[in-house]
């Protein structure tokens, strides 16, 4: 049996915990704010809404080439909650819907400036990848924000990991504890914002 990489194990629960709450987070968010929208562009809404319910209630029956229109239900309440990240994300956005939601981030190291929607989209491919492989792990540049080195990725995973145990990490593991720090900085702006309501 091959032995277990409890580092690895480790960083990838507290990846996917991490992501959790900060998809919560931004969910929570704009279910607040969703009522601000002027009614011209809550319209453009609904027309979005029909568009991805009808989208997700096509049933194709190969068996007797048929394809069928599920049965789609209308409950105000329930409207938007069936989005997805990436569709309450590009809400937020093209629709200035929640104020001071950032578009950009500094990265830890260079203080550079990076657009947040590419920061999410790597986030959320990270995390697909770690939610659905449950065999060998291959990461690559595609879900990487930012190559930490050892010594500056220590000072923000100590809660995670003893810092002697991050010398030993590989690639993949410095890419998901390089990405945890990403999650929790931008949940620490989301806290800040809900706080702010």
């Amino acid at each position: 049996m091959k032995d277990r990489n409890l580092n690895l194990e480790i960083l990838i629960i507290t990846y996917l915990r991490e992501y959790s709450f900060m998809e919560k987070n931004i969910k929570e968010l704009f279910e607040k704010n969703i009522s601000n929208i002027d009614s011209e562009k809550m319209l453009s809404l609904y027309y979005i809404y029909g568009i991805h319910e009808f989208s997700t209630n096509i049933i194709f029956n190969f068996e007797h080439s048929t394809i069928t229109l599920d049965k789609m239900t209308f409950k105000k309440e329930n409207v938007f909650k069936k989005f997805n990240l990436k569709k309450i994300l590009d809400i937020i956005y093209n629709y200035n819907l929640i104020n001071d939601f950032p578009k950009e981030m500094n990265t830890f190291q260079s203080r550079t400036k990076i657009n947040l929607i590419d920061i999410f989209k790597k986030l959320t491919l990270l995390r697909n990848i770690l939610a659905h492989e449950t065999g060998y792990i291959n990461l690559g540049t595609k879900q990487e924000i930012e190559s930490f080195s050892k010594d500056n990725l220590k000072k923000y995973i100590s809660d995670i990991v003893n810092e002697s145990e991050v010398n030993k990490f590989d690639e993949n593991q410095m890419l998901i504890a390089s990405s945890i720090c990403y999650v929790r900085k931008i949940n620490n702006i989301l806290n800040s914002l809900k706080s702010n309501e």
